[in-house]
């Protein structure tokens, strides 16, 4: 699945929960969000025991599901720091743009606070992970 059917998917599903009750629906796909990233953090964890590798930062990065398409330019980042802490700005993603381009930068701003936090929580709680901002 690429980035533009996973947006389609995520932004058909919040736009639902939302027109049954804006704040509910709003909360409602927050926690689905989050159950979802760990569902496939525990996936991803799953598969690297099975070639035995270890639940550790680099690990859960070669394992991750999902994959852009070559029309959409990749993931911009900036590491600011390894250690201590490992640090890293976005400063592009193929998903805030596909998020824009669907007009729908409020599902977006949902989705993005939520989903990697619970991606690591689901594939090893002990790697610690903390967002302070994102695009949306």
């Amino acid at each position: 699945m690429n980035e533009m059917m996973h947006a389609f998917l995520v932004v058909a599903w919040y736009r639902e929960w939302v027109s049954l009750d804006p704040q509910q629906g709003r909360e409602g796909f927050r926690l689905a969000v989050r159950q979802y990233g760990e569902e496939r953090g525990r996936r991803m964890a799953r598969r690297a025991l099975r070639d035995g590798r270890r639940l550790d930062h680099p690990t859960c990065l070669a394992y991750g599901e999902l994959r852009m398409t070559d029309e959409v330019p990749a993931t911009v980042k900036e590491t600011v720091s390894v250690s201590p802490d490992f640090c890293v700005h976005i400063l592009q993603c193929p998903w805030h743009e596909q998020f824009r381009a669907m007009g729908a930068e409020d599902c977006g701003a949902v989705y993005c606070r939520e989903i990697d936090r619970a991606l690591y929580r689901g594939f090893n709680p002990e790697i610690p992970f903390e967002s302070e901002d994102n695009l949306n």
